[in-house]
Parts: structure tokens; sequence; C-alpha cells
């Protein structure tokens, strides 16, 4: 490996660690935006925000752009618009420290679509993964089914399609050029939550400074900024390191719920997240051990 290809690993670990940092300080943000408006107008002009960002900045590179990578990117769009609105309409019933956690399960998910979608073999690690998140989602729900509310199961359907949406970025980011990809993806979703909000009759202009300046952030850098550099880190990392960064999304979405929203856990629910940690590291850990092996001997 030479030093370029050194550089740009670094590149696109840094770049990954603050996509993922904007994605846990949105939760709060998001939550409270919620109060002014409904999901699917928020993510319209969060959407929008992001597009024209990426227009203005590389509108040179949308050029010549293959069939194929349209297709790819209206479908990189159901998926990003389901996992985004069923997330953002959870949090008007569940608190944001939920939501990271529940959705931090996307990396659970991840190795049972893989295993449907490209044949690949479960590993233990896996389903024992699986296995300590479920029994933490249910500490976490004070072991009541009725304690899981509509927030919870929202966001739980959201970890499936974030799962799919990372699933299928690692397949087509290797395939398509990165710059059309995230815009066109960023387009076609724009274009469904826009045509949701007007079927709703949920637009209004008429939100607070503060809910402007979270759609303003949330759309420049957690959507712009932070899918760029997604997609060009699943190009260039390995699903198994890439995985292990994802997994901070949900502690830091819980730290800043903490920090800024003054949201706290019981006893029994604090339990049930690290038991949820815990699964999301263990499902990494057959491929992380292998990569540690292959360095060594290597």
């Amino acid at each position: 490996m030479n030093i370029s290809e050194k550089s740009k690993q670094v590149l696109a670990l840094c770049g990954l660690v603050l996509a993922t940092l904007s994605w846990g300080v949105a939760f709060i943000l998001v939550k409270w935006a919620m109060v002014e408006m409904t999901p699917e107008f928020y993510l319209f002009l969060r959407f929008a925000v992001g597009t024209f960002c990426l227009v203005i900045l590389f509108w040179k590179k949308l050029k010549n752009i293959p069939m194929s990578t349209v297709w790819h990117a209206a479908l990189l769009s159901i998926y990003l618009c389901g996992a985004l609105f069923t997330q953002t309409a959870g949090l008007k019933f569940t608190t944001a420290s939920n939501s990271a956690l529940i959705t931090g399960l996307y990396l659970v998910f991840i190795p049972f679509i893989a295993h449907f979608a490209l044949k690949q073999v479960i590993p233990a690690t896996s389903l024992a993964g699986a296995l300590f998140s479920f029994i933490g989602l249910f500490f976490l729900t004070q072991y009541n089914v009725n304690a899981m509310n509509i927030g919870d199961l929202l966001t739980l359907i959201c970890a499936a399609f974030a799962a799919l949406h990372i699933v299928t970025t690692d397949i087509y980011s290797k395939k398509d050029r990165l710059i059309p990809l995230v815009v066109l993806q960023l387009l076609f979703s724009t274009f469904f939550t826009g045509a949701y909000a007007v079927f709703t009759r949920s637009i209004h202009w008429d939100l607070s400074a503060t809910t402007w300046g979270t759609v303003l952030l949330t759309g420049i850098v957690a959507t712009a900024l932070a899918f760029t550099l997604q997609t060009f880190a699943q190009r260039v990392i390995d699903p198994t390191r890439a995985g292990v960064i994802f997994s901070l999304e949900s502690v830091f979405g819980s730290y800043f719920g903490w920090l800024l929203g003054g949201e706290t856990f019981t006893q029994l629910a604090l339990f049930g997240a690290i038991l949820m940690v815990m699964g999301m590291i263990i499902s990494e850990l057959k491929p992380v051990i292998r990569y540690l092996i292959d360095k060594i001997t290597g």
C-alpha cells in the first residue's frame, strides 16, 4: 500500500467519524424540531438544503450520468427516506437516547440482509450480537411489550431501512461515480418527501429561528457532508471498520440526548442500553478479529 492510499484511508476513517458524530447530534435537534413541524416537511427541507449545497459545489461533475446510476440512486433514496422518515416520526414519541440506541441495531441487521441479498454466511457472532441487542431492547423498554411505544417501533423499522441503505451503498459506491450517486440520491429524496408534504398539507414556513437552524445544520452537515463522506468511505475502507465506526452513532446520540436534552435512563434501561451496545460490538467481532490476524500475519 503506498502513502497516498494510506492517506486516503485515514481521511475516510476521519470523515466517517465526523459523519457519525453529526448524526448523533442530530437526534436531539430533530426531536426539538418535531414540536413545530411534521417529519415529511422537515425531511423535505433537510434534503433540499443538502441537495442545493452539493449542486452548487459540484455541478460540473453532474454531466454524462449513466442511467444505471440514476436507478441506483433512486433505490438508495427509497431506503434513505424510509430510514429517516421512520426515525424522525419516531422521535415524536420516544427519547433521543432511545432512538439512537434502537437505530444502532442496523449493525445487527446488516449480516442478515447481506445473507439474503448477497448469499453471505451469517457469522455466529452476528447471531450472538442479535441476541444481546434484543435482550437489551427488552430491558430498555422495562421488559414490558406495552412500554415499547410507537416511537420505538418506528425506530426499529428505521434500523432495518438503514441496514438496507448501508448494504446497498457498499455495493453501488464501488460501481458508480461518487458525486452523481449522492446528489441524485438526495434529489430523489427531496422529491419524495416534498410530494408527501404537499399531499399531507403539512407545509408551513412560520418556524422559529432555532428550528431553521436545525434544518440548515442537519441539511448541510448531517446530510450533504455526512452522506458524501459515508459514500466515499465505503469505497475506500472495508465494511468491518466502517461498521465499528457506525456503532458510535448510538453512543453519540445517547450522550447528546443526556448533555443537551437532560434525558436520563433508569437503572434497568441503562442495563439494557449496555447490552445493546455490547450486541453491536459482538456482531462486528469476528471480522475485526480476522482483520487483526491478517494485519499481524500479513
